[in-house]
């Protein structure tokens, strides 16, 4: 007895979704993320970065999860360090922006920088996907002593937010060298301690 048009429809979906599970959790996630951390410096979309990490380990297959243990981003001026974070694939955002999509999130991070004491950040998310022009967020925050809130989309090529909205409210102490920043960076003050990166 021949199948009617939407059984064979239904048929062809779901061995595209047994195949597509099936190689998410054969895939060597850990080994992708390794691999993604030691390019990240030799693609020159962010010049002078060092990243290191202690461990990698896949925590879930589907959606595709991994831990990075003891994390380590930064450059002369400014690092920062974290003791676990989380990176996440989301598979069926990545299908419909054809292009990678992930989330990412630390409990708790220390961001070292040059001339100030070291500065305690709470509860670091990060969403996006990466492009082939670089990378978008659609949004990104942070808590703890240097708390920020917004979303931008950073250019490899030009290696500059090309557009973004971030509010940061800064420590006192970082006033001086917010001010510097502000000069260079585009930042605009808000009023209490709040800075505004605002591109275009």
């Amino acid at each position: 007895m021949k199948r009617g048009l939407p059984a064979r429809i239904g048929l062809g979906a779901l061995l595209a979704a047994a195949f597509i599970l099936g190689l998410a959790w054969a895939f060597p996630w850990d080994s992708v993320v390794e691999c993604s951390l030691a390019g990240i410096a030799g693609k020159g979309s962010l010049p002078g970065v060092q990243v290191g990490y202690g461990w990698i380990r896949t925590t879930s297959r589907f959606p595709p999860r991994v831990e990075i243990g003891e994390l380590e981003a930064g450059n002369m001026l400014v690092t920062v360090l974290s003791p676990r974070a989380v990176l996440e694939a989301r598979p069926l955002d990545s299908l419909l922006r054809m292009a990678p999509s992930f989330a990412f999130e630390s409990p708790a991070a220390t961001i070292r920088m040059t001339g100030t004491e070291p500065l305690a950040v709470k509860a670091l998310k990060a969403r996006g996907a990466l492009e082939r022009r670089g990378m978008s967020l659609d949004e990104a925050s942070a808590g703890g002593d240097l708390p920020f809130s917004g979303k931008g989309t950073w250019s490899a090529r030009e290696r500059r937010f090309t557009k973004a909205d971030f509010l940061v409210t800064a420590p006192t102490r970082l006033a001086e060298g917010m001010a510097l920043l502000a000069a260079s960076a585009g930042l605009k003050p808000e009023g209490d301690r709040r800075w505004r990166l605002l591109v275009p």
